[in-house]
């Protein structure tokens, strides 16, 4: 008796501990959910507070507004609609605006911007939602708002958004297909390597850079040829580009292409070849680097001390040691790097270097410095 009273007992703790135990559980969870409703509450209110203040006549408000709905990601689309009316306000923006830590910074922005290009970059947080509402805008009239909405477009990534960036890259105004070739630049997709191939044929100039910067980022042969014909462009900038685009190919064909550039006129295009030709697993450059050692311009010649340097060539000991006492120091740094390279990969090096009496003590003080 005592002992089925002993269990009776103990199965009576048991329930009871249970019961208290479902109790608390029900009651956090009740109270979970409340704090998640109020949360949801909260965010949906700051929302719509964002949304109302997109209306407002400052500019800066406006733009403010728009930054920090695109910080909200994903859960702001319902701020979708009043981003896409933004898309057209093209007021310049110099100011600090307050947003957080992404786009444009906390302390202010970096460069020129407009209200409608804010609202942009905050429909490409949003992402996919954005895409439908884009698509419906990005061929209307107001140029401004295709040049925003192209813009969105390039940034999202998603495959609908292809298609329609190709065909702004053939729209009649030079901003829309400059932002459009600019885009496609982020696309993985082939289909895009055409359409930037052709344009770096546009008449405008800033669309045919953006077209070199373009193709650089995809990595297809079929660029190799059409890019190397542009280094004859007439404006420097675009060659510059496209010598630089030239460097992240595989592909050997462009090496004495890029030799010649360092003959350019304009010394930013010279330096972007000696980069490029540093990349290249090709010699043929050897000769035309060392050469470049004695360009006006004291970039072009360190660019050509880096580059000489990853070829690893014992042929380059005798004017490294030379820039090493060259009058600018980056050039002095960057050739003495560049012989320690050579003096670990090429056994030839060193007996060279002791022949021309290199001071090496020098250099090891310039890795010092």
């Amino acid at each position: 008796m005592k002992r089925q009273t002993m269990i009776v007992l103990v199965l009576s703790s048991f329930l009871a501990a249970m019961c208290v135990t479902h109790v608390r559980s029900s009651v956090a969870t009740e109270s979970d959910n409340a704090a998640f409703n109020q949360n949801s509450n909260d965010a949906q209110a700051r929302l719509t507070d964002k949304i109302r203040a997109l209306g407002s006549t400052n500019p800066i408000e406006r733009a403010s507004a728009a930054c920090q709905i695109g910080e909200m990601g994903k859960s702001a689309a319902a701020a979708i609609p009043a981003l896409i009316q933004m898309l057209a306000d093209d007021t310049q923006i110099n100011d600090a605006i307050d947003c957080g830590d992404t786009w444009r910074g906390k302390h202010g922005l970096q460069e020129s911007t407009t209200v409608g290009r804010i609202a942009a970059q905050s429909l490409a947080r949003i992402g996919e939602q954005s895409v439908a509402p884009l698509l419906a805008v990005v061929r209307v009239d107001n140029p401004i708002v295709r040049v925003n909405a192209v813009f969105s477009l390039g940034i999202i990534p998603d495959p609908r958004t292809v298609e329609p960036v190709i065909a702004a890259s053939r729209d009649a105004d030079p901003r829309v297909r400059e932002q459009a070739v600019w885009g496609l630049g982020l696309k993985q997709d082939k289909s895009v390597v055409e359409p930037l191939i052709a344009a770096l044929a546009d008449r405008e100039w800033k669309v045919r850079e953006k077209a070199g910067w373009s193709l650089g980022l995809q990595g297809d042969s079929r660029s190799v040829e059409p890019l190397t014909n542009a280094l004859r462009d007439e404006n420097a900038k675009v060659r510059e580009q496209v010598a630089w685009a030239l460097g992240l190919k595989g592909n050997k064909n462009a090496v004495e292409p890029l030799m010649n550039v360092l003959q350019d006129a304009d010394w930013h295009v010279r330096e972007k070849a000696a980069w490029s030709l540093g990349l290249k697993g090709d010699n043929r450059a050897v000769e035309a680097l060392i050469a470049a050692l004695n360009d006006e311009n004291e970039q072009v010649k360190a660019q050509a001390a880096w580059a000489l340097g990853l070829k690893g060539d014992h042929r380059a000991v005798q004017a490294l040691g030379a820039a090493m006492k060259d009058k600018n120091p980056e050039v002095r740094k960057k050739a003495a790097w560049a012989l320690g390279l050579i003096l670990m990969r090429d056994s030839k090096a060193a007996d060279k270097a002791a022949d021309l009496n290199i001071d090496l003590k020098q250099k090891e003080n310039l890795d010092r410095d």
